[in-house]
């Protein structure tokens, strides 16, 4: 009861062994959430996804920290695979790094928004209520951040840019290839860095 046609409650059984929705969520250093979606799979047809890409390569100013879920792109960023970091420390650092700057921009905020509304973390209401309650929450979450109600949470004024939108024809494989060739521009950039330290 309370579940959508075409799934089983299993479908909802989470690794924390109880039953969840599985979300994820487009943070930023400010702890603002700019979207929420299910999963990764669902993010390749979320307006977010279609929002990164359609901005002009020379213009975007932003990269997308990733987990190793996530398809690879020009400006979605994951970790080297295990396979690509075994005999590389520096890589193995660089993944560090990337998901320091992931916990910090995203896997903070699950927690921040969990403390600010207690009730996410133990919803007992049929599936699509329990999305809207979700919903809520995350738009109250933005407004108490905008309005400086920071419930006791680091807090930085919202300065959104605003880029005009233009249409580029990436295939996958192309935005893979562009994203495997610019992660490896950064990892130089990284380790030259930490070189010279």
């Amino acid at each position: 009861k309370g579940i959508p046609n075409g799934y089983r409650a299993q479908h909802f059984w989470c690794r924390k062994n109880r039953y969840a929705l599985n979300t994820q969520i487009v943070g930023g250093y400010k702890g603002l959430i700019f979207d929420i979606v299910h999963d990764a799979r669902v993010f390749t047809n979320s307006e977010f996804c279609e929002f990164i890409h359609s901005q002009p390569m020379n213009r975007r100013r932003f990269h997308v920290a990733a987990d190793a879920a996530y398809p690879i792109s020009d400006v979605i960023l994951k970790p080297f695979s295990e396979r690509e970091a075994q005999n590389s420390p520096e890589k193995r650092r660089f993944n560090s790094a990337l998901s320091g700057a992931r916990t910090i921009l995203t896997e903070n905020i699950y927690g921040r928004l969990k403390q600010r509304f207690p009730v996410l973390n133990n919803l007992r209401t049929h599936v699509e209520t329990s999305v809207k309650i979700v919903i809520v929450c995350v738009i109250l979450h933005n407004l108490s951040i905008l309005l400086e109600d920071d419930h006791n949470f680091h807090n930085n004024e919202f300065d959104p840019i605003i880029n005009d939108l233009q249409e580029e024809d990436f295939n996958q494989n192309e935005r893979r290839a562009a994203g495997q060739a610019h992660r490896e521009d950064l990892f130089r950039h990284f380790t030259l860095r930490r070189r010279r330290n």
